[in-house]
């Protein structure tokens, strides 16, 4: 699996889902690791995920998003969360520092394997510049 977005090449364009689902995904990834590695500006919309694995012993892991520097994330629903992972780490996103958040569900418990403790939804939010609902 290649992750849309990585470090040094962000995911800056909108990926609208709509509304189909995603079904047993399987990541093995470093630093950034998420159905999308790092969102600095696009907009990822309408997606339903059943069963996602992140597995990595590096930070910024997340369900959705690894890391998530001022992007949108609107109408996701995510069922059966397993991560492993070092820090920041959450069953949506890893680590989100700007961005509008809403319309988002996480509908079973998250497992993880970590050396940090971590969040069904976000690990680590500077809510300063987040938006919620």
């Amino acid at each position: 699996y290649y992750a849309f977005g990585s470090a040094g090449n962000y995911l800056v364009a909108t990926l609208d889902g709509g509304y189909h689902n995603l079904s047993n995904i399987i990541i093995n990834g470093t630093d950034y690791s998420g159905l999308v590695g790092y969102n600095n500006g696009g907009t990822i919309k309408g997606l339903n995920i059943k069963k996602i694995t992140v597995n990595t012993s590096n930070n910024n892991i997340g369900g959705l998003i690894g890391y998530n520097a001022s992007g949108n994330i609107i109408g996701i629903n995510i069922e059966e969360i397993n991560i492993k992972g070092n820090e920041s780490i959450g069953g949506i996103v890893g680590h989100s520092s700007s961005g509008v958040i809403k319309e988002v569900s996480a509908s079973t418990p998250l497992s993880q394997h970590l050396l940090m403790p971590a969040s069904i939804l976000l690990c680590l939010l500077q809510a300063r510049a987040v938006t919620m609902w």
